[in-house]
This record gives structure tokens, C-alpha cells and sequence, in this order.
């Protein structure tokens, strides 16, 4: 595994500022009123919301503040620097998410000029996201979280701690934890999967044991129990699945724009 120094991070963060600037980070965000809110009415009353404080009739209605960290965090963001925390964040966070995916492909020996067009054509696959949502934390979060399951000579223990503790920040900020929850369950299927057939299949992270696998799974899934709101978080995530309706008004549930520059270039990551 190749080492990863400080001058590689800081060329990585160096390159990250222009591209996440270039692709023009957005301030736009009607959602960030309502967390503001959310956050300002958490500090206020030193609790969480169990019902529906904002709405008409919301006494009655169940409500679940999913992502209160990061309301309360841009709460205060708001009182200690006012609407400027809003782009900063922003891109604050796209180049951390440049810094993940530079750990993550040098870690596998790809060149400095692939890491630069690999990291260009993935900033701009997401570029309609780069703007200050919950998700910019579920990106960095997903890439971490595959850089640490699958460097090659990895220290599998000390992601037995690591990983638990990104799952307890994941599920308190974005209800998407889930996806990365689902990536653990793959990698734990993987293991059985090869364990109990005749397939004569390297694994793809062969550090990572049966036993490890599992304990991982059981550890990342009590620690998204870590919230105010416990097992009742995975009633919203099945409310969210059974909702189709919203699907036509969700943008991560349209069909690919293949003149849009940000689709183009997931068809181009995604080729063989």
C-alpha cells in the first residue's frame, strides 16, 4: 500500500479548493431554513421534538428530527457567522470529500494524474449536489467508509472502532446511513458467500475474516441506535421506501440527462 503523506494530502487539498470552487458551489437551499429552525428550537427547549412544533395540528403528528446534529451544528454556524456559514460549509465539505477520494484511490496505487481525472470526473458527477444538504456528509461518509473496508493491508481492528464511531455521527445527521449500513451487510455476505460455496474467489479484502465481518456488522448496526430517537430512525427509512409517489419530485430518483455534464460523467466512471 502506498503511504500517504502529509505534502500528498496537502497537494490534494490544494487541488480540491480550485476544482470544488470551479464547479461553482451553490448557496441556494430552501431546506436550510427549516433546520435552522429545527436547530434553534432544540437549543431553545434542551430536547428533542416528538411531535411536529411547526405545523398546524403538528401536536398530534408524529415528528422525528432525524438529522438534529446537523441542525443544532448550523444553528450555531448561523448565530456565530451568519449566512456566510452556508457556502463556506459547502465547500468546505466538497473538498473534504476531494481529500477522501484522493486517500482513497492512492491507496491503490493509481498515478497522480488518474487520481486528478478520476477525482475531476467524480466532482463532477455530483456536481448538482454540491451545494450545503445533509448529504454532503453521507458522500464523505460512503467514501471513508470504502476506503477503510478495503485498503489493501488495512488494520481491520482499528476499523472495528472507526467505522462504529462514523456510524454514530451518520445516523444523528443523514437518514441515508442506511446506505452505508447496507455496504457492511454486502461485505459480510461477501465472506459467507465465498466461505460456504466451492468457488475459489480471492476476496476482495482478504485481511477482513468471517468473524470480523460479522462483528462489524453487529457493532455499525447498534451504533446507529446511538440517537435520540433509537430503533424508531428505521421507521422513517421504511415510511421513505414506501413512499413512491415522491419519486417523481425527488432528483436522485430521475432517469440520467445524458447532456447534462454531471451525467455524462457518471456514464463515463461507470464504463468498463
Amino acid at each position: 500500500m502506498r503511504k500517504i503523506g502529509t505534502t500528498s494530502v496537502l497537494m490534494a487539498f490544494i487541488f480540491g479548493v480550485p476544482i470544488t470552487l470551479a464547479l461553482r458551489t451553490r448557496i441556494y437551499n430552501p431546506d436550510i431554513w427549516f433546520h435552522l429552525r429545527t436547530g434553534d428550537w432544540i437549543l431553545l427547549h434542551n430536547t428533542f421534538p416528538q411531535t411536529d412544533p411547526f405545523a398546524q395540528g403538528g401536536a398530534q403528528r408524529t415528528f422525528i428530527a432525524y438529522s438534529w446534529l446537523f441542525d443544532v451544528m448550523a444553528a450555531k454556524l448561523y448565530t456565530a457567522f451568519g449566512l456566510l456559514f452556508v457556502p463556506v460549509s459547502a465547500t468546505l465539505l466538497s473538498v473534504a470529500i476531494v481529500l477522501a477520494f484522493f486517500l482513497l484511490l492512492r491507496c491503490f496505487r493509481v498515478g497522480l494524474i488518474q487520481t486528478a481525472l478520476l477525482i475531476l470526473f467524480a466532482m463532477t458527477a455530483i456536481r448538482p449536489l454540491l451545494y450545503l444538504r445533509t448529504w454532503l456528509f453521507t458522500i464523505l461518509f460512503f467514501v471513508l467508509e470504502i476506503w477503510l473496508l478495503f485498503r489493501p493491508g488495512g488494520n481491520s481492528k482499528r476499523a472495528l472502532i472507526i467505522l462504529p464511531m462514523i456510524f454514530v455521527f451518520w445516523a444523528n445527521i443523514h437518514i441515508q446511513f442506511v446506505y452505508g449500513l447496507f455496504i457492511v451487510g454486502l461485505f459480510l455476505a461477501e465472506a459467507i458467500f465465498l466461505r460456504f460455496t466451492k468457488w475459489r474467489l480471492p476476496s476482495v479484502a482478504p485481511q477482513w475474516t468471517l468473524t470480523d465481518r460479522a462483528l462489524l456488522l453487529l457493532l455499525c448496526g447498534l451504533a446507529t441506535l446511538a440517537n435520540p430517537y433509537h430503533y424508531r430512525l428505521y421507521k422513517i427509512v421504511a415510511d421513505y421506501a414506501s413512499q413512491t409517489g415522491v419519486f417523481p419530485y425527488a432528483r436522485e430518483t430521475w432517469p440520467l440527462n445524458y447532456s447534462h455534464p454531471s451525467y455524462t460523467a457518471c456514464l463515463i466512471l461507470s464504463a468498463p
